[in-house]
């Protein structure tokens, strides 16, 4: 009931929720967007702020239009903003690193350490990333590769080669990071 006819909603979370927001509020009012960044809350009203972060900015449909470059101005203020015509693809890569990421929380260990512990550890997160990447693909999305993880590599058919090296790349970027969900349970 607070919206106008005009209103934008953007959620700045993990980016699927542009789908269930869509529902409720239409379609056309939504812009989607995908955010990386290693900055979280630690206490009532106070936040760490490791990094700048990465926003990529666009419609659902693709388009990159008048409303989409206004937002991504506004952002750039905080965020190293982009306008993209793929933020879906952006979207789904970090579903990919999220599913492989989710279960760290239940470990008191950094990403890293956990990801390439042993073989049979890199397997199961290349498998894990392997069916998010899977979805993706089955929804017709292009994984957008980022600088700590290609999804692409971990799509059904790559070599397990290629899938270990991913894991592998992906835990370099996090091995002295814990996950936001286990932040979510130690620290709240």
């Amino acid at each position: 009931p607070h919206l106008t006819p005009e209103s934008v909603v953007m959620p700045l979370q993990n980016g699927i929720s542009a789908l269930w927001i869509a529902d409720r509020i239409g379609q056309q009012r939504i812009v989607a967007s995908s955010i990386t960044t290693n900055n979280f809350y630690t206490s009532p009203g106070c936040l760490t702020y490791n990094r700048k972060g990465v926003v990529h900015v666009g419609e659902s449909d693709g388009r990159v239009t008048p409303r989409v470059e206004e937002i991504v101005r506004l952002l750039a203020y905080a965020y190293d903003a982009h306008a993209s015509d793929n933020v879906w693809g952006y979207i789904w890569s970090k579903m990919v690193a999220g599913s492989m990421t989710f279960t760290t929380a239940l470990v008191d260990a950094p990403m890293g350490e956990i990801l390439t512990k042993s073989l049979s550890h890199k397997r199961m997160f290349a498998r894990m990333g392997s069916e998010t990447a899977a979805v993706a693909q089955a929804r017709r999305v292009r994984l957008e590769p980022g600088d700590d993880l290609d999804p692409n590599g971990l799509l059904p058919g790559a070599s397990e080669e290629t899938m270990l090296r991913e894991v592998e790349r992906f835990a370099q970027h996090a091995m002295n990071v814990y996950s936001g969900v286990w932040r979510d349970i130690k620290v709240r």
